[in-house]
């Protein structure tokens, strides 16, 4: 089974073609921008269900992270009390929300973990997806 990377080849060239590509989009850029003003100024704290709750289904649908219990997520977030790790910039948030219990199934979210950490704490933390 060939990898990412050999299906994808990562190269200065392609870097810099992705990022051309996303810059040109102004849909692209309204939504980081949407998402960077939910995450860290209309709900900037992760205590409250409600926001954890916009926050993550609206990453969800714009990202189209295909997270299905999305409520359970939240729930998940709000119990790892994030919020010191996020600031700090630590890898251990990404690592916290990855890994979601929801009625005896466990989920592996990594990208959506990433996405969310991103968000928050845009100089700390890389997005990580198949695009990237």
């Amino acid at each position: 089974m060939l990898t990412f990377e050999e299906l994808v080849p990562v190269t200065d060239a392609s870097v810099r073609a992705a990022l051309k590509q996303w810059a040109d989009s102004d849909a692209a850029i309204k939504d980081d921008e949407m998402l960077v003003r939910l995450f860290q100024k209309d709900y900037p704290g992760n205590d409250d269900l409600h926001g954890i709750l916009v926050k993550a289904s609206t990453l969800n649908s714009i990202y189209f992270t295909h997270v299905y219990k999305i409520y359970g997520v939240a729930c998940h977030i709000r119990e790892c009390h994030p919020d010191e790790m996020l600031k700090a910039g630590d890898a251990d948030a990404v690592k916290a929300i990855q890994y979601v219990s929801i009625d005896g199934q466990t989920y592996n979210l990594y990208s959506f973990a990433t996405k969310y950490c991103s968000f928050s704490n845009q100089s700390a933390y890389p997005i990580y997806d198949r695009n990237v």
